[in-house]
């Protein structure tokens, strides 16, 4: 046996004592998981006792299970004398000052994926953490979501990224940075030679945060992944951004501002810079309050760009005006994006009779998210039309439309014939059980269907 799972078992701390101690010698077992158990602290130092001497266990799993900072510090003694565990999930354990943990950091060179999300750490026990990170040479992934760490705990995360040269991605979701907390970590990044993952998504560090990150990733030429959702952000920082991918230097490849009230113009300025970005794959704008308007530029921009390959507008309402051709646009200039996401935007028949026209000539899209909108028994026709075409679509999300039993009816005529498309789903939406019944019969054996 190489794994074991035990979430929410009820094990217990005696349950984990009798467990460890089986453990201490076992030279085969590489996983355990014990999520969502009370062990509390004597269930930790058993198993921190049993980390000194086994020599097989990669991952420990340990998220949620009342060891507090006291079980914390018995793990940590563990850690000191273990060589071999790699993934460490400590999130919601009560941890608070991480104390035990930060001395563990220091002498461990095995660990390099550790999550200590949702512990209350505060910004003290943040500067814990990472004066002991400054020093760990071996942890590459650490998750610190939701700890409140305020901006005097993402000053002393920002010493650690300005000293450590191991640590490729760091999430700090929901952490209360702010304003002074960005100009610490750019501050960081402008000078950090390894991290490739930022996630600072809600932080309201607005259009000033914005602007600093802008300014010291300019300097960064290793960060990829970008996450600034729920930020704050608006025109201006979206402008900043948008500077931010027009420079060649620069080697963002995944960027998201989604929940971030950019408007129009700060669409469209992202729209331009992606015109001349050539490598950015990803961008999120979901949820940016953009309209029909700037889906044309953002259209143009996918047409120039080579390199994109997923694009998310959800819950922006573009299809709030009258059809104008915006969206088809977007699908037929698609010649390189593999995944659309549309959901949430009012789109009805007449719009998506546009979109499912340039669908039947596309070659590139794999994933269309259509889910959540008014689409009816006509949009379903045409869509099932289109895939009398397109040989390349795979996944189609319809769930929560207006889709009756003619437009279900369509498209189950069209699946017997099309081989492409792999995953089809269509719950909550009117198509009844009669509807159902012939999408079911029609699905091919290789397709999945959710009804």
């Amino acid at each position: 046996m190489t794994e074991l799972a035990l979430e929410s078992t009820g094990i217990a701390s005696t349950g984990a004592v009798d467990l460890a101690l089986a453990l201490r010698k076992n030279c085969s077992l590489a996983t355990l998981r014990l999520s969502h158990n009370m062990l509390e602290v004597t269930g930790a130092a058993a198993l921190g006792k049993m980390l000194c001497s086994n020599c097989a266990l990669v991952e420990l799993q340990l998220r949620a299970t009342w060891i507090g900072e006291d079980g914390g510090k018995e793990l940590g003694r563990g850690l000191l004398r273990n060589r071999t565990l790699a993934v460490l999930d400590l999130g919601a354990d009560m941890l608070s000052g991480g104390e035990g943990l930060a001395v563990a950091l220091r002498g461990n060179h095995s660990i390099k994926m550790l999550d200590l999300a949702e512990n209350e750490l505060g910004c003290v026990g943040a500067r814990t953490i990472s004066t002991a990170l400054a020093m760990n040479s071996s942890v590459s992934t650490i998750d610190l979501r939701s700890n409140r760490i305020d901006h005097t705990g993402a000053e002393g995360i920002a010493q650690a990224i300005s000293r450590n040269r191991t640590l490729l991605s760091i999430c700090l979701w929901d952490n209360e940075l702010r304003v002074l907390g960005a100009i610490a970590l750019a501050k960081a990044l402008s000078c950090n030679e390894s991290i490739t993952t930022l996630e600072i998504w809600k932080n309201d560090i607005g259009d000033v945060g914005a602007e600093a990150l802008s300014e010291g990733l300019s300097a960064n030429h290793t960060l990829e992944t970008l996450n600034m959702n729920c930020n704050s952000i608006r025109l201006a920082g979206a402008r900043d951004i948008a500077r931010l991918l027009s420079l060649q230097c620069n080697r963002l490849r995944e960027v998201s501002l989604a929940y971030n009230d950019i408007g129009v113009e700060g669409a469209a300025a992202v729209a331009d810079a992606m015109s001349h970005n050539a490598i950015l794959s990803s961008l999120d704008l979901s949820a940016c309050k953009i309209r029909s308007a700037v889906v044309a530029a953002i259209a143009a921009a996918v047409g120039r760009n080579r390199a994109l390959a997923a694009l998310y507008l959800a819950e922006n309402l573009i299809a709030l005006e009258t059809a104008n051709g915006a969206l088809g646009r977007l699908v037929r200039e698609s010649r390189m994006l593999h995944t659309l996401d549309l959901q949430v935007n009012l789109i009805n028949d007449a719009w998506i009779m546009e979109i499912a026209e340039a669908l039947g000539q596309n070659t590139s899209l794999t994933t269309l998210d259509l889910q959540n909108n008014m689409v009816g028994d006509k949009g379903a026709q045409a869509l099932a039309t289109a895939l009398e075409k397109n040989r390349t679509l795979s996944t189609l999300y319809l769930q929560r439309n207006l889709i009756g039993k003619a437009g279900a009816g369509a498209l189950a005529g069209v699946l017997p014939r099309n081989g492409a498309l792999k995953e089809l789903a269509m719950s909550g939406g009117e198509i009844g059980r009669e509807g159902a019944d012939m999408i079911k019969a029609a699905a091919r054996t290789s397709l999945w269907v959710y009804l």
